[in-house]
């Protein structure tokens, strides 16, 4: 058998939560799944949907709303994004 030594980088869209210039804060998110509108528990600076192939489809700014009828139904990843939170959560489109 032969093993290489050569690093093996695979990028990819993740739902890791653990983030180490952030603090790990429990924030909501809900309803989910959704048909219209995800909230989230908390005022976010920014949050970035993108879709299952990594291609951001929505942004919203300094809200802690996100209208999803605009998109097909199917699963997302939602990134927070603010001072003190920096989290992903997988979310489901109707």
């Amino acid at each position: 058998m032969w093993f290489s030594k050569f690093p093996i980088t695979v990028n990819f869209l993740s739902v890791n939560k653990d983030v180490s210039n952030k603090e790990k804060r429990n924030v909501l998110v809900y309803p989910n799944p959704s048909s219209d509108y995800i909230k989230v528990s908390e005022k976010m600076e920014t949050l970035i949907v993108y879709d299952a192939v990594g291609r951001e489809v929505l942004r919203a700014k300094d809200t802690d709303t996100v209208d999803l009828r605009s998109l097909i139904s199917g699963n997302y990843i939602l990134k927070l994004y603010s001072k003190e939170i920096s989290n992903s959560y997988k979310i489901i489109k109707k």
